[in-house]
């Protein structure tokens, strides 16, 4: 959260692009292919850091929905940037979404240290549990990997994820040094 200072302008840069605030609360996620942006309030701009062009497309020369200016991103909206799209000689303008309350919660949970999954693969869910502990979970099965799980869960917990997949869902966790291995449980058969 960003309070508005033309002397003293709030830059994020992250991944080769460069949020401005312009008097907002926003988010920037660099991950290791993207960064996302999304804006809870107000409008920032998004653009290349080398090159100050806005990283913005939009359909038209319409303003934002809260009339920003096509190069602005507004409350409610969300953009993707591709790290190659920075990294182009021209870099390519990613045209912004509109992003509902429910997902602007959902995206915004990590800051009560929660982890909120829809239909989420199991991978994603395990990479986003390892951001936030020591001990790591690692999938032993690509299977498993992309199985699909929902809820909301305690970041810094994950025994209580962990027990959640064992008793519902087939899961084997396996206790090692550093690390829970996650497997699906084989069902032994019997001999006649």
């Amino acid at each position: 959260t960003v309070a508005k200072n033309a002397a003293r302008p709030f830059v994020v840069h992250a991944g080769g692009v460069a949020v401005r605030a312009v008097g907002t609360a926003f988010n920037v996620r660099l991950r290791s292919n993207d960064v996302e942006v999304i804006v809870t309030k107000g409008i920032v701009r998004v653009d290349d850091a080398a090159k100050g062009v806005t990283l913005l497309a939009r359909p038209s020369l319409a303003a934002t929905p809260n009339q920003g200016g096509p190069e602005l991103l507004s409350m409610g909206e969300s953009v993707v940037i591709p790290v190659t799209a920075v990294s182009a000689v021209a870099p390519a303008p990613v045209a912004p979404v509109v992003v509902s309350p429910i997902e602007i919660e959902r995206l915004m949970a990590w800051q009560e240290r929660r982890l909120v999954f829809l239909s989420t693969p199991l991978g994603e869910m395990v990479a986003e549990f390892n951001r936030y502990n020591n001990r790591k979970l690692v999938i032993a099965d690509a299977d498993l990997a992309g199985r699909r799980f929902g809820g909301t869960f305690q970041a810094t917990d994950p025994e209580t994820f962990v027990q959640l997949l064992e008793k519902s869902f087939g899961v084997v966790a396996e206790e090692r040094e550093g690390e829970i291995l996650l497997r699906v449980a084989r069902q032994v058969n019997a001999a006649p």
